[in-house]
């Protein structure tokens, strides 16, 4: 025999049984009181000194999760209500993670004279029901391609033989809606589901649940036409440039993905500030729907002043500058910036920087495929060399179609040149003999091909708890700069860089998968630089030649810093002549755990984060040289306040093991027989996440 018992009325035989429970905790209460012949006496005012979650056999979930599905763990007086409403949204919690047979008792233990309470929830689970039975209702007219894309390509979130949840069942609804949304249509609903609870004799059917889902459909729409209308256009805002930018077409299925899809690309626009796609009518005969776009436009003109904080070859600067920003220049969507920066970072390591950049989206008439032009003039000055140079940058992305495994192919050329002075005499490490002179100077000229394909499917910029980033990338210089060696007469370099980085993140929180405030992150970068040609480099101004072999050190790789290893600081790690100057081949990597313990609360602290962190890594001159052995380890921790622009981080990074300690280290490991703890931490600052 086959019983319906839905979710309603079972709430309702639990409340009866609440009732019962709320007047034996009063009489217990009320006698309790009595005996103490104390008529002032406030249960409410009771503090909440123990929550404890006992289990009486199976135990299905951790306390942590039990604790907070519960207000009593929050809070911190005793209030007789929510105890009791506690026990009932625990077994709620139960109930709908396929415990339907479970019982909550509660105990109370009251100190009277400390005026403590200690909460107990004993929970009896019993078994858990898995799905029977799933039966849709309403796809009975839907095309077969339809059913397939529902049933075949993509993964049903309920599964017959499955344990039943609540929240994969609102998954499934949500699935089917979805997917009729993105296939025409566009007022598909769907009714409250039922789920019924056998009770029959065969022990094939004990403990087990029939599904059934119903869903309206409606009818199927097309996209109509789309009117554009821009508010006070006084900028003379062209209405193609806002109308290419949509990914649907009239008289193409309705689709709600490609609806928010255009109005995202719409709102990257930089000269509007609102862009919403609305529904201007429905023609219920032709089955179309006709949009408006009610366009509200910014200011096309802004100079602002600035404060900012990045890293450069690992290094934090903090600065100030200026801005100007032209967000609609000569038209077609372009956007011009112009800046003006002061870097800091010591009194000997600063530096200045002067840029202008275009950005042009639709290249080719593709609005998959976007480009950046910059210019760029620097001067940077550091421990013992100064740095000045002027590049010119060309880069272009194509977005990839989101069912692809790669998100965007980037394709970038940068033709610099650059003048290095050096400030103080350059010595071997070993003989400290003078290898470059003070006052030497080159001039290197560099065009630069360079190509990455980026996978990211991360959920969030800021704080991100799930999902992975994994970036390829290609480097060549020297084919072009080769042929102009000669002609123009100056030094170039020579090489082929191949790299690899990998981030994961993992959400480990009690939370539900849309809410994390405990993140485990991990990084992995390889990567090897492969030298060919002659990469010698002819000092100007000097009366005797000296060649030296030399490659950028951005081009290199470097070690060490607040996004690198936390141990060092910026470029102090590496098996290498040379730290600052970088090596061909790395290995670095992290695993740190970050957490938002307060990100329920209200107020200052609810940004607030805390790291831990174990980072590894190294730079060698050549893949051939790699010891592991050599690996340098650091373990740390750290504050994190998160903001719009990302997190304001402060770590202290301590040399778990260091393959070089030298003299003022005393020892390999970190408590080591000889061992200088003054040498073996370093404070990082930063903004944004370490990786």
């Amino acid at each position: 025999m086959i019983i319906g018992l839905f979710y309603k009325t079972h709430l309702i035989k639990k409340t009866f049984q609440y009732q019962i429970l709320i007047i034996a905790n009063l009489l217990f209460l009320s006698s309790y009181l009595l005996a103490q012949n104390e008529t002032k006496f406030e249960i409410e005012k009771y503090e909440i000194e123990d929550v404890k979650i006992e289990f009486k056999g199976t135990q299905s979930f951790d306390d942590d999760k039990i604790l907070d599905v519960i207000k009593s763990s929050n809070e911190e007086y005793f209030d007789r209500e929510e105890f009791v409403l506690d026990a009932e949204r625990i077994e709620r919690f139960y109930f709908d993670n396929g415990f339907w047979d479970v019982i909550v008792d509660t105990s109370l233990v009251m100190n009277h004279k400390d005026i403590e309470v200690t909460e107990t929830f004993i929970i009896h689970e019993n078994s858990r029901y898995d799905i029977n039975k799933i039966k849709y209702i309403g796809l009975d007219n839907l095309n077969s391609d339809l059913i397939n894309i529902i049933f075949k390509e993509n993964t049903p979130d309920i599964a017959i033989h499955q344990p039943y949840s609540r929240n994969n069942l609102n998954k499934e609804i949500f699935r089917l809606i979805n997917i009729f949304h993105n296939n025409g249509y566009a007022n598909a609903s769907s009714e409250p589901p039922e789920v019924i609870k056998i009770i029959s004799e065969n022990p094939d059917l004990k403990h087990k649940l029939n599904l059934i889902l119903v869903f309206k459909p409606g009818s199927k729409f097309k996209f109509g036409r789309t009117k554009i209308n821009i508010e006070n256009n006084k900028y003379n805002i062209s209405k193609h440039d806002i109308s290419r930018e949509l990914v649907y077409k009239e008289n193409e299925t309705y689709s709600k993905e490609k609806l928010v899809k255009s109005e995202n690309r719409i709102s990257k626009i930089s000269i509007i500030e609102n862009g919403r796609i609305q529904i201007d009518n429905i023609d219920t005969i032709d089955h179309v729907i006709n949009f408006k776009i009610n366009v509200i436009l910014t200011n096309k003109y802004e100079f602002s002043p600035e404060i900012f904080g990045y890293e450069v070859y690992k290094r934090f600067y903090g600065g100030a500058g200026f801005a100007f920003i032209d967000r609609y220049f000569f038209g077609g969507g372009r956007t011009f910036t112009s800046e003006i920066k002061g870097l800091f970072h010591s009194i000997d390591i600063y530096g200045f920087d002067l840029s202008a950049q275009i950005s042009q989206p639709y290249i080719f008439n593709n609005y998959y495929l976007t480009g950046n032009y910059k210019f760029g003039a620097t001067i940077f000055s550091e421990d013992s060399i100064r740095i000045s140079g002027i590049a010119n940058t060309f880069s272009v992305n194509y977005e990839l179609p989101t069912y692809t495994y790669i998100n965007n192919l980037i394709l970038d050329w940068k033709i610099e040149n650059v003048r290095i002075t050096f400030t103080e005499d350059i010595r071997e490490p070993d003989s400290n003999e003078i290898v470059i002179p003070a006052d030497a100077n080159i001039d290197i000229f560099s065009s630069i091909l360079g190509f990455s394909a980026v996978h990211n499917n991360t959920n969030d910029f800021i704080f991100p708890s799930y999902g992975y980033i994994q970036v390829y990338s290609i480097e060549e210089s020297g084919l072009i700069g080769g042929l102009l060696k000669k002609i123009l007469k100056v030094s170039t370099v020579s090489y082929f860089k191949l790299t690899m980085l990998n981030k994961f993140y993992f959400n480990i929180s009690r939370f539900p998968d849309n809410i994390s405030n405990s993140v485990l992150a991990t990084k992995f970068l390889t990567g090897s630089l492969f030298e060919y040609g002659d990469n010698k480099i002819q000092f100007n101004e000097l009366e005797q030649e000296i060649e030296w072999d030399y490659i950028p050190t951005e081009a290199r790789f470097v070690c060490g810093g607040s996004t690198s290893v936390r141990g060092w600081g910026a470029m102090e790690l590496g098996i290498i002549p040379y730290k600052r100057f970088g090596g061909n081949f790395i290995i670095e990597g992290s695993l740190e755990h970050r957490t938002k313990p307060f990100m329920k609360t209200k107020g200052l602290f609810k940004d607030l984060g805390f790291v831990t962190f174990f980072d590894y890594g190294n730079v060698w001159t050549e893949i051939q040289k790699f010891k592991l052995n050599e690996i340098a380890l650091a373990i740390g921790g750290g504050l994190r306040y998160y903001t719009i622009i990302g997190p304001i981080r402060l770590d202290l990074g301590l040399k778990l093991y260091d393959p070089q300690p030298g003299p003022d280290g005393g020892s390999n490991w970190l408590f080591g027989k000889g061992a200088h703890l003054g040498d073996k931490y370093t404070i990082q600052f930063g903004i944004g996440n370490t990786f």
